[in-house]
Order: structure tokens, then C-alpha cells, then sequence
């Protein structure tokens, strides 16, 4: 099954320096109702969470010192749904300003809708791998 990309968690940085990330992937069928807790908030300013979880289908995990991400949610000029509708990507590569072979690099930006394929396909550009973490099998009852 394809999954597509609708939220990026930044869950900060680990003992040894390096960056923690949850890639979160949705089904095309929900891929348009996905929706979260302050997504509609704009400016985001740290309050938006992941999406609610019967939504979430496939999750990724990258543990990485090579790349560090802005992420949406932080953003204090848009919101989640500003994502959502592509005017801004879910997250963004921070480049620092003047290193040497900087016009060489393709900045990498991840953008909401876009297949687990492509964004695996972004990471991998740069020797990094997306790791699979098991498959979400979220099961509400009330």
C-alpha cells in the first residue's frame, strides 16, 4: 500500500547530538481529511500536534546529525493547514549561511501529499535512510 507524507514530529535531539524525527504517513483516501489538534492556529508557534491517530498509517523514523529541519509547527508566520494546502512544505532543510559547495546542494523540503517513496527517495540524495518502524495498527474503541 502507498502512503503519503501529512506531518513531520520533531522530537528533538538525543544523548549523542543527533536530531529525532517522526516521519508520519497517511492513505490516500484520508489524505485530504487529515487533521490534528491547533492545526488551524496561525501563526503555529509550537502548539500544533501530530495528526489524530486513526489517521496515522505508516511512520518513519530518522535519527540524523547530517540534516536539522524546521518543521511547520514552529513557524511563527504560518500553520499546519498553510502546509496542508502547499503554500509552505511540512519541513525544510536549515542551511547554515556561506559554506563552501553551498550553490551545489539541493536544499531538502518535504512537502504534505508527497508518497513515502519521494521523500525516502529526498533523504537517500544525501546517504540518509528513512527507518521503518512497525505498522500502525490503531484500533479505537469507545
Amino acid at each position: 500500500m502507498e502512503f503519503f507524507l501529512c506531518y513531520i514530529n520533531k522530537m528533538g535531539v538525543n544523548y549523542k547530538g543527533e536530531n529525532l524525527y517522526e516521519f508520519i504517513f497517511t492513505d490516500k483516501k484520508d489524505l485530504n481529511l487529515v487533521d490534528g489538534e491547533s492545526w488551524d492556529k496561525t501563526p503555529a508557534d509550537g502548539h500544533p500536534s501530530p495528526p489524530e491517530s486513526h489517521y496515522i498509517k505508516s511512520v518513519g523514523s530518522l535519527t540524523t546529525k547530517e540534516i536539522t529541519l524546521t518543521v511547520i509547527q514552529d513557524s511563527n508566520y504560518f500553520g499546519v493547514f498553510d502546509a496542508v494546502d502547499n503554500i509552505i512544505a511540512l519541513g525544510w532543510e536549515e542551511l547554515q549561511e556561506d559554506f563552501e559547495g553551498m550553490e551545489d546542494i539541493k536544499r531538502l523540503s518535504f512537502h504534505y501529499g508527497e508518497s513515502r517513496k519521494v521523500v525516502e527517495d529526498k533523504l537517500y540524495s544525501r546517504d540518509i535512510i528513512l527507518n521503518t518502524m512497525n505498522e500502525v495498527n490503531i484500533n479505537l474503541k469507545g
